[in-house]
């Protein structure tokens, strides 16, 4: 599992990496939903990036900022459900691209069983 590695955004952006931990690419299917929504699945959504203290996730919808989420993992039964909060929305053709700060830090176990989908290749 790599971690994959931000661009600079030009050339006068400095080679820092500011955030706590480092961020995994990953495609995995997930069900996304207000805290105290009874839905059994919420909003279709798919994690597209992952630390162990925030994770991307597409929705239909833009949301403000600190909103708060349960995001689920599709087909992964070990992966725990994430708390988290909304902190930025950028509108990609039909979908909007949200980073989210989880409300608690994953653990490396926690964080192992997400990515499981990088090694078979879901």
């Amino acid at each position: 599992m790599v971690p994959h590695e931000q661009p600079a955004a030009g050339p006068a952006a400095p080679g820092v990496e500011f955030r706590a931990s480092p961020r995994y690419r990953v495609l995995q299917r997930c069900f996304v939903r207000p805290p105290g929504v009874e839905a059994p699945d919420g909003w279709r959504a798919i994690a597209f990036s992952l630390s162990a203290t925030g994770i991307g996730v597409t929705l239909p919808l833009a949301l403000e900022r600190g909103t708060e989420l349960e995001i689920e993992a599709w087909n992964l039964p070990d992966a725990p459900v994430l708390r988290a909060r909304v902190v930025h929305s950028a509108r990609l053709e039909a979908v909007w691209l949200t980073g989210c700060e989880l409300v608690r830090r994953l653990t490396d176990d926690e964080l192992a069983t997400w990515l499981t989908t990088i090694a078979a290749g879901v």
